[in-house]
Formats: C-alpha cells, structure tokens, sequence
C-alpha cells in the first residue's frame, strides 16, 4: 500500500511538473512591449481642399500578440476618442477652417499595450483658385504652328496664422523679421518694438522669448533682424544700437561687436544679416550703402558697395540673403532691384525695376532663398510676395494690401523652412502668415467642347504649343480651369474661338464676310419668285454645303 501511494504521489508531482513547464514560459514571455506604428493622411498629400480625409495606418507590435485597436483624434487632444478595431484605412473629418491639420494615432495590441502617437499632418485649404485666361489669336485664326498663352494664376496655398498685437506671448508690436532655424524646427521672430525675439515651432505654437528694452548685452533698441548659423547660435541685428548680437539657441548671450559710424565694423542703421555655409556672417549696412563681412566671432573681413545706381553700387541695401553656393543676393531697396554677387563681393547679376508688374519693384526689402536656390523678394509697398530663380527669372507672385488671408500690410521680411515653406512677417496686421512650398503651381487643362486637348503645370502663365493633330480643322471653342494643389477647381476661363482650316491659318472673320457676300449675290441672281425651282433648290444646297465646309458648321 506505501508503495502504491508512493507510485501515486510521484505520478502527481510528474504531471504538476508537466502542466508548470507549460505553464510558466507563457507568463515568462507575456508581451508587455507597446507596438509602433506610422498614419498617413491622403497617401502622404500636402494639401486637400476636404474636410474628409482617408488615413492609413501600419502597426508593427514587433511579433508580440498582435495589433488590435487604434484610438485616432483630429482636434489635437486626446480627450473622449475610444479605441476601436484596429484596421488599415480609416476615413476621419477635420474641423472647419483652413490651415494645418493634425491627425494623431494611438495603437494598442492585444495585450493592451498603448503606444506613443503617432502623427502626421495637412494642409486645408479650400480657396479656390482664379479662373485661367487665354489669350487666342486677334484675327481668330490659328496655325498648326502657332502658340496660345494659357495665363493661370494661383495664390500661394495659405497654411496657417498666428499673432496679434500686444505684448504677451505670441503676440506682436510690428514684427520685421524671420528665421528658420538651422535644424528646420524653430521660427525665430524680430518682434521689433516690443525688443525682443520670440521662438516659435513651425506651426506657431509659442516656446520662449528673450530681449527687452537698453543697450546692454541682451538687450535691444529695434531688433529689425535675425539669422541663425549651423550651429544654431544666433545672430541679431540691433538697429538703433547699430550692433550685432549674439546668442546661443534658447537666448543665452554670447558676443556682440560694432557701434555707430562708417569704418570697418562700425554700422549705420543695419538692416539685414545673412550667414554663409562657412558660418560667415554679411550684414546690410543701409546707410553705408555697402555690405559688410565677418567671421562667425565678428572679426571684420570684407565690404564692398558704395552709393550709387551702377553695378555693385546701392541706394538703402535693406535686405540680403545667401544661397548654397555662397552667392549673395542684395535687396537694393532705394533702387528697386536685386543685385547677386559672389562671396567676395564680385559683381554677378542684377533685375528689377520701379513699379507693380512681374519682376517689377516698389521698395523691396525682404528678401531669402528657399532649399532649391530660388530666391524670394518682399516688394513690401506692393504688398506681395516674388519668386524668382537664381539668374532673376520670374516665377510666381502672391499677396495684396489688406489684412484677410494671404494678404499683408507693410510686410518687412520673410523665410522659408527646410520644406519650402515660406513664413511672411506681415508686420503691420502683427501676424506671421505660413504658405505652402510651391504652392502657387497650378495644373490647368485646355479644352474644345468637352474634349481634353492638354494639360500645362503653371506658376504664372505659359504657352500651350498646337500640333497638327491636336484640333481637326474646324472652329473650335476653347475654355480652361486650373486645379491647385489641394485639388480646388477654378471657374472656366472664358470661351476663346478660333478656327483651324486645311494645312495653314484661315481667318474666321474673312471667311464669314466671304460667305455673306457670296449669300448676297447669289439672292441678287435669283430674285423673289423663283425661290421654289428646282435650278434655284439646286444652287442654293450646293452653296450652302460649300459654306459649310469652308466655315465647318
């Protein structure tokens, strides 16, 4: 019997053993790591011009238990979103209003382990765009040869806003001047009047702040510019202390150098500070009329420029900005044009011109390039914005006076962000206002009746080449609509008629007036009466049919 309960108790034990050994690697291996996971809003667009979006969602739990629920908010907040089934493609709406959205998901697995959110963002704008215009052939006519200009202009694609007057965080006292920072996450603001400069995140969400009021190191009499070096450190220009300061990248000061007068070093009313990719640092001299050069600790190294309008000469240089080969661009401001120089001060290039039309200037003070070397220009008493390439080619323009969207009042500078992103100091609405890279490209396609004839991507306006082909030799009537990058439509341009006949141009107006006269004669010929022989029948069809043909009717 001992044996027997021996033989028991061993069979037990084994079988406890068994089930633990079963037991326990599951409680060893219990997933307790949150997966990860990545959203994209429209399959990665810039823009949509719907509050209703598609998101899609991967989830990796790194072969844990599985990914179960996501929990998504589109207001910015996690606040009474609930977790539901976890699934590839989810369709969500934005609130209303144009401007940055943000799309913000948390996964959790089936061990309900939440992840951290994961983000990505959009911009709405439902703007339309203006209609296109084209413009066709006086006479009507039109060759296999010939050309017709499709003119399709866009507004930049507004993003966002923020400012308003005062002197609390965020708010502004005549804003003059803006940077990116070098690592693309900060917006540095000259908030001139109030002295100080205020560090913002590119969606203009405040961080901190740093200046006031005198003449002490720290302080400021008009901080009217800024520019931040590879490192991050930051250069001021204080205009009424006629210096350059210093600062590490959360305003802790640095250095300062220069003082009032005309000799090297010396300054007489600053007005714009650029670094190269050496960390050399060019200052706008207005009232020297000249640019000034200093290493990166304020070591004087070079000037060039006297008053004049003569290449390499200025009238009140307000503005100045390099791009990646080291080549600087002067805003001659009192001049009305660009100058492009080498590092070293040579004369390269110049354009521009008193006045509102492309390319054209009325006190150009701000001025930057963006990541693809093209340069941009505040032609402030315009109140618009210029895009040009590096050579001075025009490219787009948006902006007028006013103080809604997309319009400024006074602005002073501008900056763009590792994106193309530009950011505008509209300094007297006391905002800075964000736009969409390249958003002033326009897709318009071309049409005759209902069909498609083609297509052109457009900033300002450009030519739509005919070939034989494109239009059957007849009249035609032409109309366009231009999409943004957010995918708004325009209004159709207005009907432009022309005529394509046989291998050349026939004009429409001549082959009319043919027809009449030929119409006249013939009713001449065969007067009142004899409308109903069967001569006049005769005569009358085969006329007709002929003006058919001719005009394509």
């Amino acid at each position: 019997m001992g044996t027997t309960k021996s033989l028991a108790l061993v069979v037990a034990l084994s079988l406890l053993a068994s089930s633990l050994t079963s037991i326990l690697p599951a409680f060893a291996q219990a997933d307790t790591t949150p997966p990860t996971g990545t959203v994209s809003i429209n399959s990665g667009a810039a823009a949509t011009g719907s509050t209703s979006v598609t998101l899609t969602l991967s989830c990796d739990d790194g072969g844990g238990s599985g990914c179960a629920e996501t929990k998504v908010s589109v207001d910015g907040a996690f606040d009474t979103e609930v977790f539901e089934e976890f699934a590839t493609s989810k369709g969500v709406s934005f609130p209303s209003g144009d401007g940055v959205k943000i799309a913000m998901v948390i996964f959790k697995d089936a061990a309900n382990n939440e992840s951290s959110a994961f983000s990505d963002d959009i911009a709405l704008d439902t703007s339309t765009p203006d209609a296109p215009v084209i413009t066709g052939p006086e006479d009507g006519s039109l060759a296999s040869s010939d050309t017709l200009e499709i003119t399709g202009r866009v507004s930049a694609n507004f993003v966002t806003e923020w400012g308003s007057f005062g002197t609390g965080d965020g708010e502004f006292n005549a804003p003059a001047d803006l940077i990116v920072g070098a690592s693309g996450t900060r917006v540095y603001v000259g908030d001139r009047d109030n002295n100080r400069v205020q560090i913002f995140n590119l969606a203009g969400t405040f961080i901190a702040s740093f200046g006031s009021f005198g003449t002490g190191d720290g302080e400021f009499n008009g901080p009217v510019a800024i520019a931040v070096d590879s490192l991050n450190d930051i250069y001021v220009v204080d205009l009424d202390n006629n210096r350059v300061q210093k600062f590490e990248s959360d305003g802790t000061f640095i250095t300062r150098w220069g003082s009032s007068g005309s000799g090297d070093g010396q300054f007489n009313a600053p007005q714009d500070v650029a670094v190269d990719s050496s960390d050399n640092i060019y200052i706008a001299d207005a009232d020297n009329n000249r640019i000034q050069k200093f290493n990166s600790t304020g070591s004087f190294l070079a000037k060039w420029g006297t008053a004049g309008s003569g290449d390499g000469q200025f009238n009140g240089p307000a503005g100045v900005t390099v791009d990646s080969d080291d080549n600087v661009y002067v805003a001659d401001t009192g001049n009305n044009r660009i100058q492009k120089f080498d590092s070293s001060g040579n004369f390269l290039a110049k354009w521009g011109s008193s006045g509102a039309d492309e390319g054209e200037f009325d006190n150009p003070i701000g001025i930057t390039v963006d990541p693809a070397d093209n340069i941009y220009v505040i032609d402030t008493d315009n109140n618009r914005v210029q895009k040009f390439t590096g050579t001075g080619t025009f490219l787009s323009e948006w902006g007028s006076e006013g103080s809604d969207t997309g319009q400024f009042g006074f602005p002073l500078d501008l900056a763009t962000d590792l994106s193309g992103n530009v950011y505008v100091a509209d300094t007297d609405n006391n905002r800075i206002q964000k736009f969409e890279a390249d958003s002033g490209d326009a897709t318009i396609t071309i049409f005759s009746g209902s069909e498609v004839l083609g297509a052109v991507t457009t900033r300002a306006s450009s030519e739509w080449s005919f070939t034989s082909s494109a239009l059957d030799d007849g009249e035609h009537e032409l109309t366009a609509v231009a999409e943004d990058a957010a995918g708004n439509e325009s209004d159709s341009s207005d009907i432009v008629s022309v005529l394509v006949h046989g291998s050349g141009p026939v004009q429409l107006r001549q082959r009319r007036r043919v027809c009449e006269s030929e119409r006249r004669s013939f009713r001449k010929q065969y007067p009142r009466g004899v409308e109903q022989s069967v001569r006049y029948v005769q005569l009358r069809d085969l006329l007709q049919e002929e003006h058919r043909r001719r005009l394509d009717i």
